[in-house]
């Protein structure tokens, strides 16, 4: 049966279903979560894609892009205040990683450690030579002969950075 409490005989009574105000701590906890909601949707409303834009008076560096005034074939002009160097790596998986554009650190390997020529260069030309990869960099003129002085008898490895 459907409805086993109004069966003939039994308790046919249909009163309003009586409800006790809610406690408290109850309200408190539905005023919070209000709250907490209301904050939520102000703060997506007011930032593009609830996440905030660069800030507009902070400029990154300028760092040469590919483009218009790049040559054809890919490489990067030397940018103002650097001079270009070619430099021979040790490894050839080097070419598999390494891009025009990148920032590099570059470590001469020798019997006790490394020592660091260059930290963040840029990379403005990749090529496969003969005997080895070769890296053409941006660098600062005293680092640019500190590298050319080293380069007869070291063998570079490089650090790649993220972009």
């Amino acid at each position: 049966m459907l409805f086993p409490r109004l069966r003939a005989g039994r308790d046919t009574r249909l009163d309003p279903v009586r409800l006790s105000p809610p406690r408290p701590s109850t309200l408190l906890r539905a005023a919070l979560v209000a709250a907490l909601l209301a904050l939520a949707a102000l703060v997506l409303w007011t930032e593009p894609h609830g996440r905030p834009g660069p800030d507009p008076a902070v400029r990154p560096p300028a760092e040469p892009q590919l483009g218009s005034s790049a040559p054809a074939d890919g490489r990067l002009p030397v940018p103002a205040g650097l001079v270009g160097v070619p430099v021979r790596l040790a490894d050839p998986a080097a070419l598999a990683v390494v891009r025009p554009g990148d920032r590099i650190d570059l470590l001469a390997e020798s019997g006790n450690g490394s020592t660091v020529y260059a930290a963040r260069a840029l990379v403005l030309d990749v090529a496969a030579a003969d005997d080895g990869p070769v890296l053409y960099l941006a660098l600062p003129e005293a680092q640019a002969r500190s590298v050319g002085a080293a380069a007869a008898s070291a063998h570079f490895a490089v650090i790649v950075h993220s972009r």
